[in-house]
C-alpha cells in the first residue's frame, strides 16, 4: 500500500506540472501572458488530506526570464533532501537566472542512519582507545616515579651505611679556608676537616701542612691534611677585604701654590699599600682662588679597598701671611744656638686683620753630641718635637692663635714682634 500511494501522489504532481505547462502555453497563444510571465507557481501539501496547493510565488524571484523551463516539484515526504536549489542570482545589481533548475538528489534515509551510526561507533571506539592509552601512561608515569623513588632511597641508604661502615680515612673532607691578609691561620683543625658522620675531628688525630702557605701575600695556596695513612688536599685563600687607615690633615695654602689629593694625608695604612685621589676629579682646577673649602679624599688600596675622608682646604690671598724670625746666639751653657720663628696666618691684610692661625718654631742647633744626646733623651716622645740626629738638631713646634702678651690683631702682632727683635722675612725653607 505504501508502494501504490507513493506512485499516485508523483503521478499526481507530474500530471499537475503537464497541466500548468499546457495552461501556460494556451494563455500565451491567446495573449493573456507575456513571454516575461509565468503562472504563480504553486507545490501540493502532502501532509493534507486533500488536494491542496501552497503558493510558493512569495519565494519565488520575478524577472524578465522565462522560468517555465525549471521544474517546480515538492518533495517534502518522498525525497529528503540536502541543499537549496538556486533558480536565480544578482550580478552586478541585475538578476539573472539559471536556465534549468535541478531538483536535489534524493537521500536514502536507511543509509544515512546506519552511516551515523556508523559515525557514532567510530567516535566511542577512538574514545576508549584513547582513555586506554592515557591510562597507560598514567600507569608508566607512575611506574618511573616508583623506580626513582627507590633509586633515591638506595643512594641515601648507601651513604648512610658508608658513612658508618667505609675506613675512617676515606671519610673526612680537606676544606677551603679564607683568611683575611694580616690574621693569623686558624688553629684548630675543625676549620680545616670536615668528619665522617658521628665523628669529631681531634686536633691530635689530624695533621696538616702550611709550608706552601704566604700568610702575608693575598692568593690561594694549597696545603694537605694527613689522616689514618690518608692525604688530602685543599686550598687556603689569603684576601684583602680590609680598607686602608686614612688619617687627614686640613692644609692651608697662599694663592697660587700647587696642591694635590697626598698633600692633605696624615697618615694611611694598608697591607697592600694605599694611593690617593680626590673624589672629586676636578678639585685642583676648581678650588683656586683665596676661600675656605671642603675636600673629600679617596684611598685605595691594590685589591681596590676603598676609604674616603673629608678636610679642609684653606687659600688664602697674598699678603695675609707674614714670616717673622730672631736668632739667638750659641749659648755654651745650653750647648746650642736657638732659631724662633713665627708663620702667621689673618684673616685679611689690614690692620684690624684677626690671626687665623699661627706656627711657632724653635730650632736648636747643638754643637756637642752629648749635649744632644742628653736633651734627645729629655724630650723624647713629648708632642710637638722632632730630632735629626745627622744635624744634631732639636726642632719644637707649637701652635700659635695669638702671639706675645695674646695679642691676635695684625697691627698688635706685629708691633710686639719688632718690640721683641723679630724681623720680617720670607717664607721658611
Amino acid at each position: 500500500m505504501a508502494k501504490n500511494k507513493e506512485l499516485s501522489v508523483v503521478e499526481k504532481e507530474l500530471a499537475y506540472q503537464e497541466s500548468l505547462k499546457k495552461e501556460q502555453e494556451r494563455l500565451k497563444a491567446a495573449g493573456m501572458v507575456k513571454e516575461s510571465e509565468t503562472i504563480m507557481p504553486t507545490m501540493v501539501d502532502e501532509d493534507s488530506d486533500n488536494d491542496k496547493r501552497i503558493d510558493l510565488s512569495s519565494i519565488i524571484p520575478k524577472g524578465e526570464k522565462d522560468l517555465s523551463g525549471a521544474d517546480l516539484i515538492s518533495r517534502e515526504t518522498e525525497l529528503k533532501s540536502d541543499g537549496a536549489v538556486v533558480i536565480a542570482s544578482v550580478v552586478n545589481n541585475e538578476l539573472q537566472f539559471q536556465e534549468a533548475a535541478q531538483t536535489p538528489e534524493q537521500i536514502d534515509m536507511v543509509q544515512r542512519k546506519k552511516d551515523y551510526i556508523a559515525n557514532q561507533n567510530d567516535k566511542k571506539k577512538i574514545k576508549e582507545k584513547t582513555k586506554k592509552k592515557k591510562v597507560k601512561l598514567d600507569k608508566k608515569g607512575q611506574g618511573v616515579i616508583a623506580l626513582m623513588s627507590l633509586v633515591a632511597i638506595a643512594i641515601i641508604g648507601f651513604t648512610i651505611w658508608y658513612y658508618k661502615n667505609a675506613p675512617a680515612e676515606d671519610k673526612f673532607k680537606v676544606l677551603t679556608v679564607t683568611v683575611e691578609l694580616g690574621d693569623a691561620l686558624p688553629p684548630h683543625m675543625s676549620s680545616y676537616v670536615t668528619p665522617g658522620i658521628g665523628d669529631n675531628v681531634s686536633d691530635s688525630a689530624y695533621t696538616k701542612n702550611v709550608d706552601k702557605v704566604k700568610i702575608d701575600s693575598p692568593g690561594d695556596y694549597e696545603y694537605t691534611v694527613s689522616h689514618a695513612g690518608k692525604t688530602k688536599t685543599g686550598i687556603i685563600r689569603i684576601v684583602d677585604t680590609t680598607s686602608p687607615s686614612l688619617e687627614l690633615r686640613e692644609v692651608t695654602i697662599t694663592e697660587g701654590d700647587a696642591y694635590d689629593a697626598g698633600t692633605f694625608v696624615a697618615d694611611c695604612t694598608d697591607l697592600t699599600g694605599c694611593n690617593f685621589e680626590f673624589e672629586e676629579k676636578d678639585t685642583e682646577s676648581k678650588y683656586k682662588e683665596p676661600g675656605k673649602y671642603k675636600v673629600a679624599i679617596l684611598a685605595k688600596d691594590a685589591f681596590n679597598n676603598q676609604s674616603i675622608k673629608q678636610t679642609t682646604l684653606i687659600i688664602e690671598a697674598v699678603g695675609m701671611v707674614k714670616y717673622f724670625q730672631k736668632n739667638n746666639p750659641f749659648d755654651f751653657n745650653k750647648g746650642y744656638e736657638e732659631t724662633e720663628r713665627y708663620e702667621i696666618h689673618f684673616t685679611n691684610f689690614n690692620s684690624e686683620a684677626i690671626i687665623l692661625k699661627g706656627i711657632h718654631t724653635y730650632t736648636y742647633k747643638y754643637q756637642d753630641e752629648e749635649m744632644y744626646k742628653y736633651d734627645y733623651k729629655e724630650f723624647y716622645g713629648l708632642n710637638g718635637y722632632t730630632f735629626d740626629d745627622a744635624n744634631l738638631t732639636i726642632v719644637k713646634t707649637l701652635d700659635a692663635s695669638t702671639v706675645g702678651n695674646n695679642y691676635s690683631t695684625f697691627a698688635t702682632s706685629i708691633n710686639w714682634l719688632q718690640s721683641e727683635g723679630f724681623s720680617e722675612t720670607t717664607a721658611f725653607e
